[in-house]
Parts: structure tokens; C-alpha cells; sequence
């Protein structure tokens, strides 16, 4: 800023450059923003994280499938018998030992539709994003009471349920992809609602340590 080696004759020049600036940093900050937001190309899923197989049995229609793992797992304490400690841990995995494509696909394929097949099954990886970030926000929101290994059971099972659901609505109604508008719909909605949930960091969430106290 020039503002501090202006004269009184740069008044007219000073009161602009003050005007405009805001616009300026604002245009920036937005830029940022937009920047900072995971796309797909940042996932980290590829063809080479899928085993070539003959047929795919958890599902006997489907092309390719992918395993994706929420690992959670939590350790606590009591001092006193006022108080209890908590440390809950999550992690997301990929299990390229039970995700699969079928040979016959990917040999006689054309790009265009392993792209798009990737891509879907990108969208999979991205719901166990949004159940891993589902899960943080509802263990940490929660007021917990001493009755808390069974809350944390309950909170585990209803976004287990949650994110199930939407699996099962992404793969309905986009008939695994075959749907092409319905495809892109699901996927600027998924990257949105994970985009959103992880407030706009480029980095992904994949795992997290919580570490707790509730009053007994």
C-alpha cells in the first residue's frame, strides 16, 4: 500500500486506491476459496487401486465395485468416578483386495466410458469421505452422558445407516453410473456436501483423533 508516502495533492488518488481495494482483497480471498475445494482429480483413486476380475460377486450386474473402510475405534478412561476420558480415533482405507473391475471391461472399453465408470465409483470413495466426516462432527457435538459407550454405539450406527442409504440412492439412481445426467447431478452434489462438511480444505480428512471428556 502507498497510502503513508501520499501528499495532500494524491488526495483524489488515495480516496480511489481505498475505494477499490476491498474489491481487490475480496476477488483474492474468493480465489482462495475456490482453490482450496477438493475435486475429483485430488482423489486418490485410480484403476490401479481395483483387482481385474472375471465376475463381480457382491454384485452380480455390476462392473466394477469399491471397498471402502471407516476404521474407528475408541479407548477410555475414569478418574474419580467424575470423570471420563475418551479418545476416539477414525481412519479411511481403501481395500484394493476386495474392489474389483472386470477384465472383459476394461480390454474392450472405450476412455470415455472407463472415465466415467471411475468416476462413480470416485463418488463411492467420496460418501465413506462424507460418513468419515459425518462421524467426527456427530462424536464431537455430542453431548455425551455416562451412559457414553452406548451413545457412541448409537451415534457409529446411525451414520453407518446414513451413508448407506446414499450409497444405495447414488447407485439407484444413477443405475451405477449408465444414467448420464443423473451421474453428473450426484456428482457435483457429492463433492458439494463434502466440500461443504470439510469447510473448504484442500487437504482430505482421512483420519482423525478425538480426544474427549465427559462429566460423569
Amino acid at each position: 500500500m502507498r497510502v503513508t508516502s501520499l501528499f495532500c495533492t494524491d488526495l483524489i488518488s488515495m480516496q480511489f486506491t481505498m475505494k477499490f481495494l476491498p474489491v481487490v482483497i475480496l476477488f483474492l480471498c474468493l480465489g482462495r476459496n475456490a482453490s482450496a475445494q477438493v475435486s475429483y482429480k485430488d482423489l486418490p483413486i485410480s484403476w490401479s487401486d481395483f483387482t481385474p476380475t472375471d465376475q463381480i460377486r457382491v454384485n452380480a450386474h455390476g462392473t466394477a465395485a469399491i471397498s471402502v473402510h471407516t476404521e474407528y475405534s475408541w479407548e477410555s478412561s475414569v478418574k474419580n468416578n467424575k470423570v471420563a476420558y475418551i479418545d476416539f480415533k477414525s481412519k479411511l482405507t481403501v481395500n484394493r483386495k476386495e474392489s474389483f473391475v472386470l477384465r472383459s471391461f476394461m480390454r474392450t472399453a472405450n476412455a470415455e466410458r472407463k472415465a466415467r465408470l471411475l468416476r462413480h465409483e470416485q463418488g463411492h470413495y467420496l460418501i465413506g469421505l462424507i460418513k468419515h466426516l459425518w462421524l467426527e462432527q456427530a462424536i464431537t457435538e455430542y453431548r455425551f452422558t455416562r451412559n457414553y459407550k452406548e451413545e457412541i454405539r448409537k451415534i457409529c450406527k446411525q451414520v453407518e445407516d446414513r451413508a448407506a442409504k446414499l450409497n444405495s440412492d447414488y447407485d439407484r439412481e444413477t443405475e451405477h453410473s449408465l444414467i448420464e445426467d443423473k451421474q453428473l447431478a450426484w456428482e457435483k452434489r457429492l463433492l458439494d456436501t463434502f466440500n461443504e462438511l470439510n469447510d473448504n480444505k484442500a487437504k482430505l480428512p482421512l483420519q482423525f483423533d478425538l480426544k474427549l471428556m465427559v462429566n460423569l
